[in-house]
């Protein structure tokens, strides 16, 4: 376990030293989290489809339907925050540092997937309700970050975009303590 979460902490916050270090912009935390929430999306639905094998459940084909259509407005949202900030887009697009995050970030979902829903045989006690639970807490990100980003806040969008990359690791680290405590895996790391 502890494994894991060093290799979840680590990825959640590389985009602090992409921030502070290698001059990000906000707009690149803003659209790594956007590829996080495709790569949720998918993972969610592959883990559904495993436990839809192994419990003889029909989850995975309902999650896509519907969460699908939450993609879609997301996508419509981070197309219509781009178009109005196209140079952002284009920085955030072309920095190599952005993909390496983003990379970072499916390693991290792989191990993850690999280690402690496959390895750890997960699949057999996680609620399917905890599966899903990371994909309604993506589309915060998705859905509601971009507006962060207007100049209703008045603050920098480094410092909003610093804010945002903590409350998410903070979070991704309590809902990975939760899903090991729902999947009841023992202390055999």
């Amino acid at each position: 376990m502890r494994a894991g979460l060093f290799v979840l902490a680590l990825a959640n916050l590389s985009p602090l030293a992409g921030l502070f270090l290698f001059g990000w912009s906000g707009e690149s935390v803003l659209l790594l989290y956007a590829f996080e929430t495709v790569v949720v999306f998918l993972f969610t639905a592959r883990m559904l489809a495993v436990v839809d094998e192994a419990q003889g459940e029909d989850l995975a084909m309902p999650f896509l339907a519907y969460y699908m259509w939450g993609l879609l407005l997301a996508g419509a949202i981070w197309a219509a925050y781009f178009s109005v900030n196209l140079s952002g887009a284009r920085a955030a697009l072309t920095d190599p540092g952005v993909w390496c995050a983003a990379a970072g970030l499916l390693v991290s979902h792989l191990f993850s997937y690999l280690a402690d829903f496959i390895g750890r045989r997960e699949y057999e006690r996680l609620p399917p309700a905890r599966i899903t639970a990371r994909m309604k807490t993506m589309y915060f990100y998705a859905l509601g970050a971009p507006f962060f980003f207007t100049d209703l806040l008045f603050l920098p969008p480094k410092l909003l975009a610093a804010v945002l990359v903590v409350a998410k690791t903070v979070q991704s680290v309590l809902a990975y303590g939760k899903d090991r405590a729902a999947g009841a895996v023992t202390s055999q790391d």
